[in-house]
């Protein structure tokens, strides 16, 4: 029995003489296995984020279309003329008859600081703005009919048309009656 003790203390001996003579290299392997694991939860992470780029990707394939249309709402520039062949083509779909087109560009006040407005006393702080505008002064002349079905137009036109003012006056239109009419409208445009 002795003879069986004294031989597995040595075979335990030896077992520890390796694993301590070779520890840097159990080290390396443990070190390795780690490295490993961290360097797997990274390829996890890049592969989640690619399957949620390929998503994002896929909704704005999806979404193309309007997104034209968000840029033919408000455009990324005045696109005046543009704005011109609307606007007629809204006059000669309407029945009346357009004379004059004025355009002023109005830029906005820009920058990253809040402007501040001072109302009855108070200071009320108020976002930049991003975008600019266009006033459009336009003449025109027909009757009362055309003239409301004009307005219906621009109300329903894709591109955002704020009407600000409309100002008319009876006009002999040949042997007809009808107005003068002048409008003051203003759309947007993104920076």
């Amino acid at each position: 029995m002795t003879k069986n003790i004294i031989i597995t203390i040595s075979i335990l001996g030896f077992i520890a003489a390796v694993v301590l003579l070779d520890m840097p290299a159990v080290q390396k392997v443990l070190d390795l296995r780690k490295s490993i694991k961290d360097e797997q939860g990274l390829l996890n992470e890049k592969k989640d984020f690619i399957d949620r780029v390929e998503k994002l990707i896929g909704t704005y394939q999806d979404n193309k279309e309007t997104l034209k249309n968000i840029d033919s709402i408000m455009p990324s520039d005045s696109d005046t003329p543009n704005l011109i062949v609307q606007l007629e083509a809204v006059a000669a779909g309407s029945g009346v008859l357009l004379s004059d087109l004025n355009f002023t560009i109005v830029e906005e006040k820009k920058g990253s600081e809040k402007a501040q407005e001072v109302r009855s006393g108070a200071i009320q702080e108020q976002a930049p703005k991003d975008y600019n505008t266009v006033s459009v002064d336009m003449k025109m002349t027909g009757d009362y009919l055309s003239f409301d079905k004009f307005l219906k137009t621009v109300e329903e036109n894709m591109r955002l048309l704020d009407i600000e003012s409309i100002n008319f006056a009876p006009k002999l239109i040949g042997a007809v009656s009808g107005f003068e009419f002048e409008v003051v409208l203003k759309t947007y445009y993104q920076e």
